[in-house]
């Protein structure tokens, strides 16, 4: 195992934080197919992050690969952002941040809370080998520009939303009209909520 330094970064890491920020939304963006800002318009997050103080910083050699970012809200604290730059991947930098931050909400709060993209099966598959465990997802969009034919927020009549509870039963339902209809329950390992 490779030997990661982990600790609160200051003001001082302020460039490296923006640079790892920035590859954390390059990645981000291109996955949603959203437009990029320059980097200059990420200075600001990550000058309110380390003014909150709540950011882990990585380093592998001396060099900033990595960064956890918590958050705290009405006492429940927040993982929201979690990133390794892609050469550093797989050596166990992710799992020391998320430690990091687990220690520090260890005593202050009785749960660390994380918010995953459904469609973002990798992203599942490392929380929950970190011992997370899905409570529910839902994940929403309204089209303000929408292509003919297409009705609002669904590219058909109909949707459906798996969700799964923490005793591992997954619910289906279907969106039909205006109302969600229980399809089926069964066992499932992931989250899923897509149009069709």
């Amino acid at each position: 195992m490779v030997q990661v330094a982990v600790r609160l970064a200051t003001q001082d890491d302020l460039e490296s934080v923006l640079s790892l920020y920035y590859g954390f939304y390059r990645e981000l963006r291109g996955r949603q197919g959203w437009p990029l800002r320059g980097i200059e318009e990420y200075r600001r997050d990550v000058e309110r992050f380390l003014e909150r103080g709540l950011v882990f910083l990585a380093f592998l050699e001396g060099r900033a690969v990595g960064f956890a970012c918590l958050s705290e809200r009405e006492g429940a604290y927040w993982l929201e952002e979690l990133y390794v730059a892609p050469e550093y991947r797989g050596l166990g930098i992710g799992r020391r941040l998320v430690e990091e931050a687990e220690e520090y909400v260890r005593g202050r709060a009785p749960a660390l809370y994380v918010m995953v993209l459904p469609q973002d099966g990798a992203a599942i598959r490392f929380w929950i080998h970190m011992g997370y465990r899905i409570l529910n997802t839902v994940e929403l969009a309204k089209d303000l520009e929408e292509p003919e034919g297409r009705r609002r927020g669904c590219w058909s009549s109909s949707a459906t939303l798996s969700a799964y509870g923490g005793g591992g039963g997954r619910s289906t339902m279907m969106w039909r009209g205006s109302t969600w209809r229980r399809l089926r329950s069964s066992t499932g390992s992931a989250a899923r909520a897509s149009c069709t």
